[in-house]
């Protein structure tokens, strides 16, 4: 991937504010997790070719209340994405968060809290 190629300076692109991503870096590091967990965690690098691969076309199998998350600034969640979305999935909301990049849980926290809550709460049972 050619955005690799910036090295340290990657992460910076999946936030709205470049320097959270070395705090990020930081909560990583600091978390005292064992070199197995982060092998654990690494399983789905095998699967990483088909997350590439579109799934829009199942939108409308989507049959439940949905919720869709992202960042103004969330470079992974295509324009496209989010305009099929809210044209095929019925009872779907999308939710944009202003200062936010792909991370918005981590950039707005209170925010993102609050809509995943509101969402639950409104839709249990």
């Amino acid at each position: 991937m050619a955005a690799q190629a910036l090295g340290p300076h990657y992460m910076e692109l999946f936030f709205h504010d470049p320097g959270r991503a070395a705090d990020f870096s930081q909560i990583l590091e600091d978390s005292g997790f064992a070199e197995e967990q982060w092998e654990r965690g690494r399983s789905h690098l095998a699967l990483l070719p088909g997350m590439y691969e579109t799934r829009l076309s199942l939108l409308p199998d989507i049959t439940r209340p949905s919720l869709l998350l992202h960042g103004e600034d969330d470079m992974v969640t295509a324009p496209q994405m989010l305009a099929q979305f809210s044209e095929f999935v019925p009872d779907g909301t999308v939710r944009t968060f202003g200062k936010s990049g792909h991370f918005a849980y981590f950039e707005q926290p209170a925010e993102y809290w609050e809509v995943v809550t509101d969402f639950v709460v409104r839709n249990a049972g």
